[in-house]
């Protein structure tokens, strides 16, 4: 869980139960998140914290094939990532760290986002 101690949110905008990421966009100290709803509408998410290439790189290496994402978003100030990968010994969901899951969802990867109640 990637939890901010800071008077900044992690997260900021709004999510209505769950959305698909349909875009990504980095900047120098956050990523903007183009999320869409079961009803087609979108929301923009600012998260405070920047993609790790070399993380998500670190699985790819450990033979891990990244299939999909899901960021669960609890308030402001905390999100809980998981990943389910392929591997040799059939699927496999981890924890990853936020950073880790942004670089991953920056490639393409499937991603979607909760908002824990």
């Amino acid at each position: 869980m990637t939890t901010i101690a800071t008077d900044r949110p992690l997260v900021t905008g709004a999510v209505a139960g769950y959305g698909v990421v349909r875009g990504l966009e980095q900047h120098h100290d956050h990523c903007d998140l183009d999320v869409e709803d079961p009803g087609r509408a979108h929301t923009l998410l600012s998260v405070a914290c920047s993609p790790d290439t070399a993380a998500a790189a670190d699985l790819r290496e450990e033979g891990l094939r990244p299939l999909a994402l899901r960021l669960d978003l609890d308030g402001a100030q905390q999100c809980t990532c998981s990943a389910l990968f392929a591997s040799a010994h059939g699927p496999e969901r981890r924890r990853v760290a936020l950073h880790t899951a942004l670089a991953l969802c920056a490639d393409g990867v499937h991603t979607v986002v909760t908002r824990v109640r």
